[in-house]
């Protein structure tokens, strides 16, 4: 509860200085970490509010540490394009409590901020999330510092995302920044609407939970439906011939929605990620368009852990996929 959102500079001056700093702001990503964790396994308890704050607390000392690091010459074009944009990102949102950005001459980063509205930040948000886009698509680091780094990139392209989803939800409110009252915080602040748990995944989940006790654990293999072996119930059969008209022709905006549940992507099938399905248990999904000359229909499919059955019944994979279907359509929430 004593942590404060005091934000420091993003750029040091002295390698002595951006080490420390460096250090320092990583304690402050672990600590975050702890907390996090001791809320998410019910050890703690904050408010939602608070949760969002340390969220957030921890992508603003992430970025801090990108742009601190390997300085002097020694960055990638795609690593100076992510600095570049992330900084200019970053010193908007460090800017007094409610984005009074102004134009700094002596900055690193001077592209110039006149306007103080969310569409201006949420612009600064694409360009930076471009710029991590770039440099994971291009990079395959041998070396673990070179990992380490990539790592980093990731985990920060995955907060931007979630938060400039944030704000973008807030645009459509017609929530603005002219009134000196609403600050950064309050944006994401705002409760979000909660969906009512559908059939499917109410029953997947509650299988799940009724398994906790046995701790099971992944097997780390994948396998086909057909593997885990059983019998595909009747009222099931529709799902394999699903309805994909919602998401062929829209490929790579569902494969950002995949990004925004944290999935990685594969490279079988023009959809391909693994998603955590909780934050325990991933599930391989993919998706193949379809092709109309020849006559062959789109097509969704799940890959399961070989170790699935341990974490639920057969039947309830077929819930957890029709719930994983229907997300991906836009007919139910995340």
């Amino acid at each position: 509860e004593g942590m404060t959102m005091t934000v420091p500079e993003t750029l040091t001056q002295t390698e002595e200085e951006r080490e420390s700093f460096i250090r320092q702001e990583q304690t402050v990503i672990d600590m975050t970490d702890d907390l996090l964790d001791g809320v998410y396994t019910g050890e703690i308890e904050l408010s939602a509010d608070k949760v969002n704050e340390l969220e957030l607390r921890k992508t603003r000392s992430m970025a801090h540490i990108l742009l601190n690091s390997q300085r002097g010459g020694g960055d990638s074009d795609e690593m100076l394009e992510i600095k570049k944009y992330v900084g200019t990102l970053e010193f908007v949102l460090s800017s007094q409590g409610t984005f009074e950005v102004y134009e700094d001459e002596s900055s690193d980063f001077a592209e110039e901020l006149h306007e103080t509205d969310l569409e201006r930040i949420s612009v600064q948000y694409e360009k930076a999330i471009e710029a991590c886009r770039n440099y994971i698509a291009v990079k395959n680091p041998r070396f673990a510092k070179g990992k380490a780094r990539l790592k980093a990139v990731k985990n920060l392209l995955q907060r931007y995302e979630t938060e400039k989803k944030i704000l973008d939800e807030s645009m459509k409110e017609g929530v603005t920044f002219t009134d000196e009252d609403i600050s950064y915080m309050d944006v994401f602040r705002k409760k979000q609407e909660i969906t009512k748990a559908g059939f499917n995944e109410a029953c997947t989940v509650y299988d799940i939970l009724s398994r906790a006790e046995k701790r099971p654990v992944l097997a780390g293999r994948w396998v086909s439906i057909v593997e885990l072996g059983g019998n595909i119930a009747s009222n099931h059969v529709d799902t394999l011939g699903a309805d994909l008209s919602a998401v062929e022709g829209h490929i790579e905006e569902k494969k950002a929605l995949c990004r925004s549940w944290g999935g990685i992507e594969q490279k079988q099938g023009d959809l391909s990620f693994i998603v955590p399905f909780t934050e325990f248990f991933p599930i391989w999904i993919q998706v193949w368009e379809g092709e109309e000359e020849l006559n062959i229909p789109a097509r969704f499919n799940c890959i399961w852990d070989a170790n699935t059955l341990d974490f639920m019944f057969y039947e309830t994979t077929w819930y957890a996929r029709g719930f994983l279907l229907d997300s991906l359509r836009g007919t139910r929430g995340r």
